[in-house]
């Protein structure tokens, strides 16, 4: 299989790979398994980080406003007596 390889963040080389890569890679794609997969709309791709040889250059922005910030609560006690 071919992609692109600075799509994704690099995993960390202390964390070992559990995939059985040679079937993986020796698995042959077919018309099916194409038609499986949706279609990328400018939606999806407006929501996506982009990365390059591994580096984050454009971050996703939202257009969901955050969530409203709690106002601090302070709490005073009396002294007894």
């Amino acid at each position: 299989m071919t992609g692109n390889k600075g799509a994704m963040p690099p995993s960390s080389a202390e964390e070992p790979i559990l995939s059985d890569l040679a079937k993986v890679d020796s698995y042959e794609l077919t018309d099916e398994d194409y038609d499986e997969i949706p279609e990328l709309t400018d939606e999806m791709i407006a929501r996506a980080n982009l990365y390059v040889n591994g580096r984050l250059v454009r971050p996703v922005v939202s257009n969901v406003p955050p969530e409203p910030a709690v106002a601090p609560v302070t709490h005073r006690t009396r002294k007894a007596g």
